[in-house]
């Protein structure tokens, strides 16, 4: 792997923001003490699991969601999400195809998928998704970002450089200056290599 391969896929890897689909408030002891829990308790608890680092627990909580919903989209995509960071990425990219064929229209999915994909060496298949998650919202500059670094591993340094450039468009017309000042960084780097 190049040098600016490891430094850019570092930015990829570890800044991306992995986080539990939920946007509930994390009540983790009052979920389980209700007499008939429901799929958003177990959810809301095994978010809250995720955020202390507990990924066994917070995928057994997203379990117990499914089990009472199997057609929910956020338990998939939480569960998908913890099973990444726990390292099962097939399992995690198991998860993202349920979530995807439950919501095909949803271009975060397809995103975080490719991350994953990207992260177990399918870049190929990671550059598939970031296609289809542009297509649908053409404004996630990460999905821009993403899809920059796999075209850099593929020595498509014209396409990495035009993604890159977009992504920084995209995050200062966001107003997320750290992102913005990130990609402006690599960009320089992808010009001057």
């Amino acid at each position: 792997m190049k040098p600016t391969t490891l430094i850019i896929s570092a930015l990829l890897l570890t800044q991306l923001p992995l986080q539990p689909a939920t946007a509930l408030p994390l009540q983790p002891t009052i979920a389980i003490a209700q007499s008939n829990p429901t799929a958003a308790d177990y959810i809301a608890q095994g978010d809250a699991k995720y955020k202390s680092g507990d990924n066994a627990g917070a995928i057994g909580d997203y379990n117990r969601a499914l089990a009472i919903d199997a057609q929910n989209t956020e338990a998939y995509t939480s569960r998908g999400i913890a099973k990444s960071t726990a390292e099962d990425k097939p399992g995690a990219i198991q998860d993202f195809d349920k979530a995807i064929a439950l919501n095909p229209r949803i271009a975060e999915l397809y995103n975080i998928r490719a991350v994953t994909k990207y992260e177990s060496g399918a870049k190929q298949a990671a550059i598939a998704d970031y296609d289809r998650a542009i297509e649908l919202k053409p404004e996630l500059a990460l999905a821009y970002l993403g899809r920059s670094i796999a075209k850099y591993e593929f020595n498509d340094k014209k396409g990495s450089i035009q993604d890159m450039k977009k992504a920084a468009e995209l995050f200062k017309q966001q107003g997320n200056t750290d992102f913005y000042q990130k990609a402006m960084n690599y960009l320089k780097m992808l010009q001057n290599e």
